[in-house]
């Protein structure tokens, strides 16, 4: 699976260099180095549809307000058909500005999450654990190629 990884990360640091309407960055603007984060989820049957909404609705709207706000660079939701035999189908990467955004992302997110202007937004009234399992995470200190 790390090889996997690996390879999507690479794909990944190549996509980051086009316009993303994710609002992901347009490319490697800043000069201390990333660090992208990988987490793995697999969906119950048939839910996966619902989670990728989830996930749109509210995990992608944090990464957006946090790109605003200087802690993250970019973004990328990642699925493979939920018919797939493997050990996760959705894969959500996150590209921290730095290593401290990385390190302080938890209270980072826990304090946006507190705000009066955030609201969980359900789909259907269910939440993410409703939909899917998290089953892995990696995390990635430097990218390793990238398009010119």
């Amino acid at each position: 699976m790390r090889l996997l990884s690996l390879g999507l990360l690479a794909l990944l640091a190549a996509a980051t260099l086009a316009p993303s309407r994710d609002g992901s960055s347009s490319g490697p603007a800043a000069s201390s180095p990333s660090v992208w984060s990988i987490g793995y989820a697999r969906t119950h049957p048939g839910a996966q549809a619902g989670y990728l909404t989830f996930l749109e609705l509210n995990w992608a709207e944090a990464r957006r307000r946090a790109i605003e706000e200087g802690v993250v660079r970019s973004f990328r939701i990642l699925a493979r058909p939920d018919t797939a035999e493997a050990p996760w189908d959705v894969m959500m990467i996150t590209e921290y500005a730095d290593s401290a955004a990385y390190a302080d992302r938890e209270a980072y997110f826990t304090a946006m999450f507190a705000r009066p202007d955030w609201e969980t937004r359900l789909v259907d009234g269910k939440s993410a654990r409703a939909f899917a399992d998290l089953v892995g995470d990696e995390t990635v200190l430097r990218s390793v190629a990238a398009l010119p």
